[in-house]
């Protein structure tokens, strides 16, 4: 490149359109006014503007609501997350979605996916004893015979493959063993069929190495393990009540062990010896299954998954109001560890007390996940947690109103993959919970799409730490709150980058956050903090409450690292796009940035700033509208090449040891103190083109200290 020549006045930057003096005549006006990327090469998202001379942003004009955001290409809000279809409702906050259901049900009855009202376990009122059972269980006869007993335990130990045993109404204290299969169990029904423990330490039905067992209508009370399935067994239990047992509710232990429970009820399991109260579980490589079942009230986890090999599959399930474990720590609603996985479709956890679903060293599969309410009481208030190097692959789920982070996702080889989902905080505006939305730490990974994030507190997604990734594809970001109103720490951010950890963002909205839009901040000593944006709108980022700080775009400080390209920064507070300390850089590519307001004392209003020995590069971009300065270098290195800036306040302005200079080409790189303006850089209808003096720089976020995992 030819030597740059210095400006040592306003009068030497001959920057105007079509060669004319742009800062005393009107707009400049067609395409030949627009940076060299303008027409027909405008980003996705964009569209040339010929009178401003510009690609601006193709948005709505207006908020979206709920359900709905303002992606980039089109005039009118578009869906994003969960889009709910029977048997899912609308959850009242007006995102996310949850199942349809009846109020808490009384003893007996059942609360259904797509229904309004309880429902009975079982119908009382069909025919009974079924047609050919072999066995008929009374415990009022006066005398038994080769068919007909006293003792539901001596008819299954007479019965055959394939044999029914009917049993009438009536309370039986005893346990019963099943050894030969292909039998069939079956009560009248639950409200009427009790199977009561005697008084000692076994399950209430033992399938030990037989298959094809079949259950029905029955209540097991008192027991050590309601039904327990080992050996290899199989066993299905329908139309039941598995209540106030010891242990476990229902159990499959060891490898090809399985137990399916469908329309039944599995509540108030306790201990057994401090050990246990778990409602329904899998381990040592068996599996269970939960088909229209409610787990209620059981201790320390509702759901468990444990051991390689053990599986979970769930089907349109409700855990509510888990216990503490004997420890006191946990209350979990689905618990899955040690190599086990899960398949859900349809699961509702609600009120857990720690974590609400865990996949630890474990699989979690499926939809229709709903995770509400997960307090710290006890443990740490999470959602949704994956950890030592576990996986979740979700779509259309919802997780809401945790304490302390609706989704973690941590350590090295733990990943993430959730679509069409919606991660919300408290819709009330609640600021005593740090209830990040989304936080992903310690080389953990996400892959996050067409979902929305949002009412979370002082972070919607938090990417930190060396080896952490986080990519983000068509996801709304949107009212992140500050931890305590009126306050200027703990700030509310919508996408925070930091500790050396990288983002990939594109076709995203990150909108009407408390501070700001996107952070990306302190670099790790061994890795930088990076963030790639694409195609992604940040706009109405909202200041502190009465303090009036911030509401700042995107902002990029000490020593971090952020590229944006083909982006949409419009109508924020303050600085639209602000980099700076420790030699952090800022890339603005095909960008426009546009219309920053002031603060509430009128001051700031600045379009891009760089200050404090950062970096800044501006490639064919547009800087619109903005009531303080279009570009500010305070003490930054900069390159402003094939850019517009136009209508500003001030259109370029240089401080603190930054030098202005002017050159047919800008260097590949920035090179302290020169700030670097091409040629084919417009200046246009702004009231003063290069300014003087010093103007108050705003401050730079001073973080918090690092969340703990």
């Amino acid at each position: 490149m030819r030597s740059a020549r210095n400006l040592v006045a306003a009068a030497c930057l001959g920057l105007a359109c079509g060669g004319g003096d742009a800062s005393d005549g009107g707009p400049c006006t067609g395409a030949e006014c627009s940076p060299t990327d303008a027409g027909d090469g405008c980003p996705e998202g964009l569209a040339l503007d010929r009178e401003a001379g510009a690609c601006v942003d193709v948005a709505p004009e207006d908020d979206c609501p709920p359900g709905s955001a303002p992606f980039l290409g089109s005039r009118t809000c578009q869906p994003v997350g969960w889009s709910c279809a029977a048997p899912y409702e609308k959850d009242p906050a007006g995102w996310g979605c949850r199942p349809t259901l009846a109020s808490a049900c009384g003893p007996g009855t059942l609360e259904t996916f797509g229904a309004t009202s309880c429902k009975p376990v079982g119908d009382c009122d069909a025919p009974f004893p079924p047609p050919g059972a072999a066995f008929i269980v009374d415990a009022t006869l006066a005398a038994e015979d080769a068919t007909h007993k006293r003792s539901v335990f001596d008819a299954v130990a007479a019965a055959r493959p394939g044999d029914v045993v009917a049993i009438m109404p009536g309370e039986y204290v005893e346990d019963v063993d099943v050894a030969s299969a292909n039998v069939s169990i079956v009560g009248k029904c639950a409200a009427q069929v009790t199977l009561k423990n005697p008084g000692d330490r076994r399950a209430g039905i033992l399938v030990d190495g037989v298959r094809g067992v079949r259950i029905r209508g029955l209540t097991l009370t008192g027991h050590m393990s309601g039904v327990l399935v080992k050996g290899g067994g199989e066993a299905t239990l329908e139309d039941s009540l598995v209540t106030k047992n010891r242990y476990m509710g229902v159990y499959a232990a060891e490898s090809g062990s399985r137990i399916r429970v469908a329309r039944s009820r599995i509540d108030d399991v306790v201990p057994d010896a401090d050990r246990f109260g778990w409602g329904a579980a899998a381990q040592l490589g068996a599996a269970v299954e939960l088909e229209d079942v409610v787990v209620s009230a059981a201790t320390g986890y509702g759901i468990v998954a444990a051991n390689a090999g053990s599986s979970a599959t769930v089907r349109r399930t409700v855990v509510r109001g888990t216990r503490l474990d004997v420890s006191g720590t946990f209350a979990t609603g689905l618990g899955l560890s040690q190599g086990s996985s899960s398949d859900v479709d349809g699961l509702l956890v609600e009120e857990a007390r720690g974590i609400g679903v865990m996949a630890s060293a474990a699989k979690l599969t499926g939809a229709h996940l709903v995770v509400l309410h997960t307090t710290k009481s006890a443990g740490p208030g999470r959602g949704l947690q994956v950890s030592k190097g576990g996986s979740a692959v979700l779509a259309e789920s919802y997780v809401a109103t945790s304490d302390e982070a609706n989704v973690l996702v941590l350590e090295p080889k733990s990943s993430a993959t959730i679509t069409k989902s919606v991660v919300a905080g408290d819709p009330s505006g609640d600021r005593t919970r740090a209830a990040h939305g989304v936080r992903i730490a310690l080389g953990a990974s996400l892959d996050i799409a067409a979902s929305a994030l949002v009412s979370n507190v002082e972070v919607g997604l938090a990417v930190q730490d060396p080896g952490t990734r986080a990519t983000v594809d068509g996801v709304l970001v949107r009212d992140t709150l500050s931890l305590r109103e009126g306050t200027s720490d703990q700030r509310g951010v919508g996408v925070g980058v930091a500790y050396g950890a990288v983002l990939d963002m594109k076709r995203s909205v990150v909108e009407r956050n408390e501070y700001a839009g996107v952070l990306v901040s302190r670099t790790d000593d061994d890795a930088l903090s990076t963030a790639t944006i694409t195609s992604t709108l940040v706009r109405r980022t909202r200041a502190l409450g009465e303090t009036g700080i911030g509401g700042r775009g995107v902002e990029v400080s000490r020593g971090a690292a952020a590229t944006l390209d083909g982006c949409a920064i419009t109508e924020n507070r303050e600085v639209s796009l602000l980099v700076g300390l420790d030699g952090a850089s800022l890339a603005v590519r095909r960008s426009i940035v546009r219309d920053t307001e002031q603060n509430a004392e009128q001051t700031f209003g600045h379009g891009i700033l760089g200050s404090a020995g950062a970096s800044l590069v501006v490639d064919g971009s547009w800087l619109i509208g903005h009531p303080g300065v279009g570009l500010t270098a305070a003490g930054a290195a900069a390159t402003v090449s094939g850019s517009l800036v136009a209508r500003c306040a001030v259109g370029v302005h240089t401080q603190d040891g930054s030098e202005l200079q002017v050159a047919p080409t800008v260097p590949d790189a920035p090179r302290p103190p020169d700030v670097v303006i091409s040629d084919d850089t417009r200046f246009v209808d702004n009231a003063t083109r290069v300014g003087s003096g010093q103007i108050p720089i705003p401050e730079l976020f001073a973080p918090a200290a690092r969340a703990k995992p």
